[in-house]
């Protein structure tokens, strides 16, 4: 799916999309995940200083995988209305020592057609 398509558009599209978005996360593929995101877009990850443009988006999620030795992300939820896409999921980190966390996340994500322009993480 090309991400300049609006995956609002019905379901079908936006599960199919959302499976893209994530796969590029959970494979640690920073310049993949920020290819999602209008040049100017926005990247809040929790109370973190947030991330502004394309390649600070890329900038920031290389740091932030490098400190992972995996990442995995289950949708619970997803829902949709003009502009947003609401996410209910739960995300496992693996540390480099083998450690494993599961936490569960909301996530906003603003869009412009078919790219984010911010997401907010909570």
């Amino acid at each position: 799916m090309s991400v300049t398509t609006d995956p609002c558009r019905d379901r079908e599209s936006l599960q199919q999309w959302l499976r893209e978005l994530f796969e590029a996360v959970d494979s640690k593929n920073a310049a993949g995940f920020a290819a999602f995101f209008t040049d100017d877009g926005r990247f809040v990850y929790a109370n973190s200083p947030p991330a502004q443009g394309r390649q600070a988006i890329g900038e920031y999620v290389t740091g932030f995988f490098s400190m992972l030795a995996s990442i995995r992300h289950t949708l619970v939820g997803a829902w949709s209305v003009p502009g947003n896409v609401f996410l209910e999921l739960t995300v496992t980190y693996v540390l480099p020592d083998g450690q494993s966390f599961t936490f569960p996340a909301f996530d906003l994500l603003k869009m412009d057609g078919g790219r984010i322009r911010e997401y907010l993480i909570y």
